[in-house]
């Protein structure tokens, strides 16, 4: 297939709907958005080629070398049916911007073309999900009832007097029977000894008191024996110290006590207490001394 002349490129430029740019609706586009099939000024193409080639795919309608394809979609789309899609949403009292406010410009055409913000999304037509509601405890049971097979009836025959007084004398004769065989299983099992068992008793009770009023004599020998040793074991022991000690030194507290009552503002003298050990010595010392006197006066 062969390319399109600049004449045919021209001739979509002269369309009314592609004498002004699709974004800014500035007069005299001269670059064109081949995948979108649009014509813009110089400055929406820069922001166009910024977005990136994935979005928008820019061209020169007379430095650039077009292919077939690429010319059929511009004739087919154009600005006017490209506008109905991508500005669909876009409110009735909106001010495009111009391109003295580049900012603000390209802040348009990204959301035009980038994030989608005007166009008109479709609803999807999804599947209904399928409801399951639960039957009612009541209509359940009604419906399982009626799935169970119907029970026959059968009704008994009416029972005579006759039949039930019988039914008791049966039952009476039964107990009677029970009640004789157990006490004759009873009387069975009693043990026949228990005549044997009371004079055994008494036979050992009769022999208890006899050995009890006989005396035993190596016993009461045996007994007699021990009491003299403990007699003889049992000596009075004559104190080992004297007491002539204790008895002077209870004497000096007493006198104590009662100089203090006498004279409650004066302390008594106290002499010292003299044990059994002291008394000993101070004897001694009073026979040494007489000894020493005596020979001296042996020797004047």
């Amino acid at each position: 297939m062969s390319k399109p002349d600049s004449k045919e490129l021209e001739a979509l430029l002269k369309l009314p709907e592609n004498r002004y740019c699709a974004d800014c609706k500035t007069p005299g586009p001269r670059w064109a958005s081949v995948n979108l099939g649009i014509f813009v000024c110089i400055n929406c193409s820069g922001i166009h080629r910024a977005m990136g080639v994935h979005i928008s795919q820019v061209r020169s309608v007379t430095l650039d070398t077009w292919t077939r394809e690429q010319y059929d979609t511009a004739k087919s789309i154009g600005n006017e049916k490209a506008n109905e899609y991508w500005e669909a949403k876009l409110p009735s009292g909106f001010k495009r911007p111009n391109s003295s406010d580049m900012f603000s410009l390209e802040k348009f055409i990204r959301d035009k073309y980038e994030r989608k913000l005007y166009i008109q999304k479709k609803k999807k037509n999804r599947p209904k999900k399928k409801i399951h509601t639960r039957k009612s405890p009541s209509k359940v049971s009604d419906s399982k009832k009626s799935q169970k097979p119907k029970k026959k009836i059968v009704l008994k025959k009416p029972v005579s007097n006759q039949e039930t007084n019988d039914k008791i004398q049966n039952q009476k004769e039964t107990l009677v029977n029970f009640k004789d065989n157990s006490q004759e299983r009873s009387n069975s099992t009693q043990p026949n000894n228990t005549f044997n068992l009371m004079n055994e008793f008494t036979d050992l009770s009769m022999n208890h008191a006899q050995r009890r009023s006989e005396p035993n004599i190596s016993q009461l020998k045996s007994q007699q024996n021990s009491m003299q040793n403990n007699a003889d074991s049992l000596i009075l022991l004559e104190p080992t110290q004297p007491t002539f000690g204790v008895n002077q030194q209870n004497n000096q507290k007493k006198n104590l006590i009662l100089s203090m009552f006498d004279s409650p503002n004066k302390f008594p003298t106290t002499q010292p207490i003299m044990n059994q050990q002291s008394a000993n010595r101070v004897t001694r010392s009073k026979k040494k001394t007489s000894q020493k006197s005596k020979t001296k006066t042996k020797k004047t």
